[in-house]
């Protein structure tokens, strides 16, 4: 074999590795940022849990990439955002809150925040852990589903 056909064969080979890893970078499920969850609890100034307060995730732009409503014990929960740089709403309803959005990183262990609302004033966010990663199973439900992204809790 000659020189030549050698070093054909080895750029070959090279570029099939190569293409190999851009299809497995590109598959589903793979490269992708982290997800992660976000979760809380509303309460009036007197700690008594408020429902049907809505909590949305808005990306840079504005829109609203996920979102949530308080339940029977002011818990609301935000399942498998993409880790990043994101506002996070409380909207103002019917029920005389105040809304309120604070800008939010999520990092790689999600987030946890309670918002305190009160009719006389803007609600206030208390950032006050972590709300955990996304497991396998949630991530592909959320894929397939957007919708399901929100969730209201009891």
């Amino acid at each position: 074999m000659s020189v030549k056909s050698e070093a054909r064969r080895t750029r070959a080979r090279a570029m099939r590795t190569l293409i190999a890893a851009g299809a497995l970078l590109a598959a589903p499920g793979i490269a992708r940022a982290e997800r992660v969850n976000l979760l809380g609890t509303v309460i009036d100034s007197v700690g008594r849990p408020v429902v049907g307060v809505e909590i949305q995730i808005l990306d840079q732009t504005g829109r609203t990439v996920a979102h949530a409503v308080s339940g029977d014990r002011g818990r609301y929960k935000i399942r498998c955002v993409e880790t990043g740089s994101y506002g996070v709403r409380l909207v103002p309803g019917e029920n005389g809150v105040l809304g309120r959005t604070v800008p939010m990183s999520l990092t790689d262990d999600g987030r946890r925040i309670d918002w305190t609302v009160d009719p006389s004033r803007p609600a206030l966010p208390r950032p006050i852990g972590f709300g955990g990663r996304c497991d396998r199973t949630a991530i592909a439900a959320a894929d397939s589903v957007p919708s399901l992204l929100g969730q209201r809790l009891g």
